[in-house]
């Protein structure tokens, strides 16, 4: 039985679909649970990557294949070797984009915090209660963005390091007053219709962050919508695109096996 030419064009559509909706599926689960889901914009991301997968490693390789394929066909002259290297050329550029591009996206969100299925005007409310809890000084303006002091209680290796004697013109403390300078800064980023917010941190210890984000994860257990609009509509684009896949399948063994009129 020859081959049935649509099985590339369904690969590609199973190859590339698959992971968005699963992702979408995801997501509409995470959107559903009973209390905020907090994680790192690493992870975060790399979610975001898996479900672009099929179409980075899969599609594009396939375009960009086809249209070397015809841009060959219409130079016959060039030479075996001439094709041959700027076949690897073009390869090797490709994944070193795609590589590189997806290393820089991770490191640029590595300091960076997402917060799911919450009430956006809450969080910051709810930043400023956790920051109390662990003894921060802190200040606090109407972008929603916080300025925070060396906390009074820390692990012993950090509270080590914030009290180590330095001059007040490097820390800028207030040589009269003895205040305590602001070493770290949080931004609250609000998605209401997502009902999603990002926090973005700036020079922060690690044990600070994990400190305050450990307590963040217990304040904002009261913090869940009542309804969340995003988990619905995430449900059925996962469900959408799982029913187009299936009816890919159904065309596709329709017109393999079944005698053709």
């Amino acid at each position: 039985m020859p081959a049935n030419p649509a099985l590339p064009i369904l690969a590609t559509l199973l190859i590339c679909l698959f992971p968005i909706a699963v992702y979408c599926l995801i997501l509409s689960s995470v959107n559903r649970r009973e209390q905020p889901l907090v994680m790192r914009g690493v992870s975060d991301f790399a979610a975001l990557l898996f479900a672009v997968s099929g179409m980075v490693l899969w599609a594009g390789p396939a375009m960009l294949a086809s249209l070397y394929e015809r841009s060959v066909a219409e130079q016959p002259q060039r030479s075996f070797d001439d094709v041959w290297r700027q076949w690897w050329m073009i390869w090797a550029a490709y994944y070193v984009a795609v590589i590189g591009g997806a290393a820089l996206l991770l490191w640029l969100r590595r300091q960076t915090t997402a917060i799911y299925n919450v009430q956006p005007d809450l969080v910051p409310s709810v930043v400023a209660t956790t920051l109390q809890r662990l003894g921060f000084d802190f200040a606090q303006n109407a972008q929603h963005q916080f300025l925070i002091a060396p906390a009074k209680s820390l692990s012993p290796a950090v509270a080590a390091i914030s009290e180590l004697p330095q001059a007040p013109a490097a820390t800028g403390l207030d040589a009269e007053t003895g205040a305590q300078p602001y070493t770290a800064a949080v931004e609250v980023e609000q998605f209401s219709s997502l009902c999603h917010a990002t926090l973005h941190w700036y020079e922060i210890e690690p044990a600070v962050r994990r400190e305050i984000e450990d307590e963040l994860r217990k304040q904002l257990a009261g913090a869940r919508p009542f309804d969340n609009p995003a988990a619905l509509w995430q449900l059925g684009i996962g469900l959408l695109l799982i029913g187009a896949m299936l009816l890919a399948i159904f065309f596709y063994i329709l017109t393999s096996f079944l005698p053709r009129w």
